[in-house]
């Protein structure tokens, strides 16, 4: 009996929904439908639904109240006053859209600074070509005036609408009584947010309008990228969009139903290699010419890290052999069953040093503190936010992670992976066919596949093969992202 595969069973569900109901239609806004703002969010809920994970269903009946501060200042913001603190004269001939989940510390090898990881190196080549260029930040309300700064602001600033009305959606067809939770989701989700997103989008057009901006280029393919690519379009101003993640056939950001009429897709999109491109025109609704080939920004840099960099940074003398973990959140109670028996990784226990990445959004609370306890005194372990992690992976002799995108980077650098084998996570990139990672299918095998890496007793012959795949490798793909605009 193969293994269920919950992405698939969700998307089916999803595709069906969408083809019975019309509800791309119902949700028009303009030439392109505002579902598609939703789509990621329901896929997502209905995959933990096929999981039988616990869902949060409550949503909010009211728009949430803003800070003090800031509802002393909405209204009254000035775009004469953001104009002048942002020194804006003669219009602007790129604006990026970042989103908040996309920042962390960031380094170029030589400096370390917090910014949006797909952007970093591409605002720094616009202003090397003398570029008039912005950066707005979406969805981070803790910005306000007080911290603006040259060359970047918070969306929040300029959304200087009224507050907007609460639009109640229903939904009644046959669809509703089979599946009764999903309407009564989706309709309280939508009846919550259209009428904010209704005026995000005409704040969008408005900015963009004020602040002659002339290309917009954003890092995500998610609900507030897509504002600024309808609000662009409508107004006939070119929109390049930068892959972010790994893309795959079950991806809501990504995969749409052939039938799809009205998905705001920005005019061009730059994704890392030739097996993301065949994803989006071979599964999806993309043209072949609104796709190019132009590899991932940042490694354009992989080679001015290396092992010392790391080593001087963490303070740590000898040689020690380095596990990188690579965290995430929404895993964590699967990560601490796996790393169980690692007090049984004996072998030169006291130079081992393990290195605990934590997400962008993810705090340190404490919560790997039972590893140091289960290692002893032998091992050394350290969890950082506030290091750059090609810098870690540069360093690192071995990966630990669960299916994300940081596995292909790791095997940008060579490094062996061993990817905890989660029940419910699809082989999304074919990993497995190609045997370039190896799987761990708990506590005892993670052991094993730890040591035997440990002692130089893997290699992945199929590689370079399989990166040419998913990377473009040659030098300059900031420059060539940057040349989507002309």
């Amino acid at each position: 009996m193969s293994e269920r595969n919950f992405y698939q069973e969700a998307k089916d569900i999803l595709w069906d929904f969408i083809d019975i109901t019309g509800i791309e239609e119902k949700l028009l806004f303009g030439n392109y439908s505002l579902w598609w703002y939703f789509y990621p969010s329901v896929y997502n809920w209905l995959v933990d639904r096929q999981k039988n994970k616990p869902i949060e269903e409550k949503l909010p009946t009211k728009p949430v109240k803003t800070s003090n501060y800031f509802a002393k200042i909405r209204g009254r913001v000035s775009y004469t006053l953001v104009k002048g603190l942002l020194e804006i004269t003669n219009g602007i001939d790129v604006m990026c859209v970042s989103n908040s989940t996309n920042w962390q510390l960031v380094s170029d090898g030589r400096r370390s600074l917090m910014n949006d990881s797909q952007f970093f190196l591409i605002e720094k080549e616009l202003s090397n070509l003398g570029k008039r260029f912005i950066t707005v930040e979406m969805n981070n309300p803790s910005l306000d005036l007080r911290t603006l700064r040259p060359l970047r602001f918070s969306f929040q600033y300029l959304k200087v609408f009224k507050r907007p009305r609460r639009i109640e959606f229903t939904m009644d067809n046959k669809f509703s009584r089979e599946y009764p939770k999903l309407i009564e989701f989706l309709t309280k989700k939508i009846s919550f947010s259209l009428g904010r997103l209704q005026e995000d989008i005409l704040t969008a057009e408005d900015i963009l309008k004020k602040l002659n901006v002339k290309k917009v280029l954003v890092t995500n393919e998610n609900g507030s990228g897509r504002i600024f690519i309808i609000a662009a379009k409508k107004l006939g101003i070119k929109t390049v969009a930068v892959q972010h993640g790994i893309i795959h056939n079950y991806h809501p950001l990504y995969v749409y139903p052939k039938k799809s009429e009205f998905v705001p897709l920005a005019d061009k999109t730059a994704v890392f290699g030739s097996f993301a491109k065949s994803i989006l025109t071979e599964e999806s609704i993309y043209e072949d010419k609104e796709v190019e080939v132009t590899g991932q920004s940042r490694t354009d840099i992989v080679d001015r890290f290396s092992r010392n960099m790391l080593l001087k940074n963490l303070n740590i003398t000898g040689d020690r052999k380095i596990i990188l973990l690579i965290s995430q959140k929404i895993s964590r109670p699967s990560i601490k069953l796996f790393l169980e028996k690692m007090n049984y990784l004996k072998k030169d226990m006291e130079n081992l040093l393990f290195l605990i990445k934590l997400h962008p959004n993810e705090k340190n609370d404490g919560f790997y503190d039972f590893l140091e306890a289960k290692l002893g005194e032998g091992a050394k372990v350290i969890v950082t936010k506030n290091i750059d992690l090609y810098e870690l992976l540069s360093g690192s002799d071995v990966v630990v992670a669960t299916l994300s995108t940081v596995i292909l980077e790791a095997l940008l650098f060579k490094k062996p992976v061993v990817v905890m084998d989660l029940p419910g996570f699809p082989d999304f990139l074919n990993y497995k066919m190609h045997n370039v990672i190896l799987f761990a299918k708990n506590s005892t095998d993670l052991v094993e596949k730890l040591a035997n890496v440990l002692n130089n007793k893997y290699h992945h012959p199929n590689l370079d093969w399989f990166l040419s795949q998913h990377f473009n490798q040659k030098s300059n793909a900031t420059k060539r992202i940057i040349s989507l605009l002309d």
